[in-house]
């Protein structure tokens, strides 16, 4: 049975707030989290009603750095409804809060839109901020994270590393010229290490793993961690495949 773990990216949009202005948190809110449309809300809380409907939980990737603007109130609205149904809430960041935050930039005033436009120490001191910023708003420590536009590097797995968070969800091989600068192994490193892997799970190749798979196409909903991941700088690289759902 294949674990498969509905994960969201869960964030205020710095450029939406660029666009409105600071002043106008709630209509950015109401954009960017609540979902609101002229056809109804579809954001974290519909979400969440459509998971709760099936029984399953969410594993929600919340980005706290818009605390530098606008104080960890506003990310604990995003993170009490989360925690208050049972859903989980991981640790995701969007470094273009820096460019809007003036004085309260971590940095010294560097910028920059992914993580990968920074040295490994400048990233640990970014985690560890958002971290923090996360646990102020009353989410539990985080043991996942994912970079705001995939944009994370190999300096970013080692960052993550440094502070004691295990799982990193930024790889997205499904995505074309996507931000993401994490390095691989060459294929035949790959093939040999996946086909180890399902020998070690299942006893069996990963030949006739994949083909159990096929027959029986069943998958469970997970909780993080996810049981299959490599590892990378000493963390549990998770590679995500994105899809549009439609009901």
């Amino acid at each position: 049975m294949t674990a498969v773990y509905i994960t969201i990216d869960t964030e205020y949009s710095a450029g939406l707030a660029i666009r409105l202005g600071l002043h106008a948190r709630e209509a950015v809110y109401a954009r960017s989290i609540a979902g609101h449309t002229a056809d109804g809300a579809v954001g974290i809380e519909h979400q969440m009603e459509v998971m709760d409907a099936h029984g399953i939980k969410g594993v929600f990737f919340v980005d706290p750095m818009p605390a530098l603007v606008w104080g960890t109130g506003a990310i604990a609205e995003v993170v009490e409804p989360i925690l208050a149904r049972g859903h989980e809430v991981q640790l995701h960041l969007h470094p273009e809060w820096m460019e809007i935050a003036g004085d309260a930039n971590p940095l010294n005033g560097r910028t920059g839109r992914n993580l990968h436009d920074f040295t490994e120490d400048e990233q640990v001191e970014l985690l560890e901020l958002a971290r923090e910023y996360l646990m102020q708003a009353g989410a539990p420590a985080p043991t996942a994270f994912r970079a705001g536009n995939y944009g994370a590097d190999d300096a970013t797995l080692r960052a993550l590393h440094r502070i004691g968070i295990r799982y990193d969800s930024s790889h997205v091989p499904g995505i074309a010229g996507s931000d993401c600068r994490i390095g691989l192994p060459p294929p035949t490193a790959r093939w040999s290490a996946a086909r180890e892997r399902s020998r070690c799970r299942s006893g069996r190749s990963a030949a006739s793993a994949a083909s159990a798979m096929r027959r029986s196409p069943r998958c469970r909903i997970g909780k993080w961690p996810p049981r299959c991941a490599s590892a990378c700088a000493g963390v549990w690289r998770c590679s995500i495949s994105s899809a549009t759902v439609s009901s």
